[in-house]
């Protein structure tokens, strides 16, 4: 029986809308990785592979970072194509993305109001020689709701989805 491939690291042949042949290649990590803000604090706590996540009851909003590892090195420049976040169970909302490769921003997108689980395509652009790794930043929005002021985010896993 073969050995399986990791999902993180197999590459997938696609054709694009030009009729070219790329490869694609998914890096996916576990809720368990995300850190509190220093600035923008929310609580995290871990379980079972999910990230529980308290936005700050006063400001009602946090953030969250999430380190993505560096993909399998390809004989190419990668381009970031899409994004998604797992979530599960939330009372609050994922309101700003951003994916930054050191203190650059290679993509945002805010107001979102994300509850449930998405997926964010990422418009073409540069590639980027990636060889430290990414973060990927969650704003997340909490509301006043039933008495309560706040909310939770449970954070499966996040991915993001390369090009050559």
């Amino acid at each position: 029986m073969a050995t399986p491939v990791p999902f993180a690291q197999r590459t997938i042949p696609v054709t694009s809308n030009a009729g070219s042949l790329s490869t694609v290649q998914v890096v996916t990590v576990h809720g368990q990785t995300a850190v509190a803000d220093a600035y923008k604090k929310a609580v995290v706590t871990h379980k079972e592979g999910i990230a529980n996540i308290d936005v700050d009851v006063i400001t009602k909003y946090g953030v969250v970072h999430i380190p993505i590892p560096s993909p399998p090195t390809m004989t190419s420049a990668l381009k970031p194509i899409s994004l998604s976040v797992q979530l599960y169970g939330s009372t609050a909302t994922v309101d700003d993305v951003y994916l930054l490769c050191g203190e650059e921003v290679l993509f945002s997108a805010t107001g979102l109001a994300q509850s449930a689980s998405f997926s964010l395509p990422i418009p073409p652009g540069g590639a980027y020689a990636i060889e430290s790794g990414l973060c990927l930043m969650l704003g997340i929005k909490g509301h006043d709701t039933g008495g309560f002021t706040g909310g939770v985010i449970s954070l499966l896993c996040a991915a993001v989805v390369f090009s050559t």
